[in-house]
């Protein structure tokens, strides 16, 4: 979906919600910017993710620029949600000539000290999905790191988003959540990054995605920082006006 005229901004999704960016579309500080949505392999009827856990991300760093490439956008500024800001990192790295700047809304960066709490709270969700409860499994992934409410918030900003990420939930845990453990990506890859990085937050949100913006800061030192008050990890679909304004002030500077 291409939405404007202006600068091109590339939206990478998250797992779950395929169309959890479209709260942005008409958002007064983006005016100027042609938003790209796209729903990646395995989400919203699309083909699936296929292949080993290990290059899942480059795969799916690979398809966002050969859509940059077929639009003929590049580079454009990149904005990658959750698993999306992993994938975002990967085509920085593999396809640099394609990316203007980085904008990364709480990615999942394994080995920040609260790792291990975190992925153990998602051991419920996980045993829910491998006894066939797909709707349970979604219900307490999203509990988790959306919060209580989260059916609630999501329908209202995303008609059928909650039941969208029922759907695609094999994606998720099937293909993504093995892709998330098995990304690699350390200091020698950082170094790679030489784009303007900004890290977004939710003011609410879980210390695992906290502990991400110390580590985005060791990495790149002259990254930037926004939060968004009140927020939990669905920041986009809770508090689409922040979430445009900073990244409008980001881009603004680059």
């Amino acid at each position: 979906m291409l939405h404007g005229s202006g600068d091109p901004m590339l939206f990478i999704h998250g797992a779950g919600i395929a169309d959890s960016f479209v709260p942005l579309i008409n958002r007064a500080p983006l005016a100027g910017i042609q938003q790209i949505h796209y729903r990646r392999r395995g989400y919203g009827q699309s083909t699936a993710a296929a292949g080993p856990p290990e290059s899942f991300m480059a795969r799916a760093a690979a398809d966002a620029a050969q859509l940059l490439a077929h639009l003929r956008v590049d580079p454009a500024h990149v904005v990658g949600h959750s698993s999306g800001a992993l994938i975002a990192l990967d085509l920085a790295c593999n396809t640099p000539h394609a990316v203007r700047s980085l904008a990364l809304l709480e990615p999942p960066l394994l080995g920040v000290p609260s790792t291990g709490p975190h992925m153990a709270a998602l051991t419920p969700a996980v045993e829910r999905f491998a006894a066939g409860d797909r709707v349970g499994a979604i219900d307490g992934l999203f509990s988790l790191v959306f919060g209580p409410g989260w059916r609630r918030h999501a329908d209202l900003a995303v008609p059928g988003g909650a039941e969208q990420a029922e759907s695609d939930a094999a994606s998720f845990f099937e293909s993504e959540l093995p892709g998330i453990g098995a990304w690699q990506f350390d200091s020698r890859r950082a170094a790679q990054v030489r784009q303007p990085v900004l890290f977004m937050m939710g003011g609410a949100t879980v210390p695992f995605h906290k502990e991400a913006g110390e580590r985005i800061r060791e990495w790149w030192p002259e990254s930037e920082r926004y939060v968004v008050a009140g927020a939990t990890h669905a920041l986009q679909i809770v508090e689409p006006d922040d979430v445009a304004k900073g990244l409008a002030q980001f881009i603004a500077r680059h």
